[in-house]
Parts: structure tokens; sequence; C-alpha cells
């Protein structure tokens, strides 16, 4: 689809929290708040898209909030800084 990549690099640069993971949306509160199920998604499309180095990042940050049983939270990590 003509413009998805585009799209999807810039939707990137705007939803990533200093964190490391993704955020809901630009629209959504500006609380340094990493959201798991996008940044999954976007690990998903990365690799998918021959971006291993985003996804193996993304990854890493994934397993980094795992629990011990091997579950991954909602929500990650909070900084002060967030993004701009």
């Amino acid at each position: 689809m003509p413009g998805a990549a585009a799209a999807w690099e810039k939707s990137l640069y705007l939803l990533r929290e200093p964190a490391g993971g993704i955020s809901p949306g630009e629209g959504w509160r500006d609380d340094g708040v990493t959201w798991m199920p996008q940044t999954t998604l976007y690990a998903w499309v990365a690799a998918v898209n021959g971006r291993e180095d985003l996804a193996q990042n993304l990854l890493a940050f994934i397993e980094g909030h795992t629990t011990e049983l091997g579950s991954s939270p909602g929500e990650g990590e909070r900084r002060t800084a967030h993004r701009s």
C-alpha cells in the first residue's frame, strides 16, 4: 500500500516513549507510560518489515518487564522526561 511504510515510521517517531516502548496513541496523555500491547505490535511489524534491529530492541524492552511467571504487564515504566 503506497505510503504505509512512511506512515508507520512517522507513527513510531510520534509514539515512542523515553522508557523505550510505545504509547497507545498520539493524542494519549503525555505521562511517559509505555503500553506493552502497542510495543508488541510495533515489534512484530518491525520484524515482518525487515527492521530486525528495532524489533529486537522492542522485544528486549518487553522482556525486561515480563514477570517471573512469563506474563507481560499492560503498562511499562514512567520516566520523568516526556516525548516532545
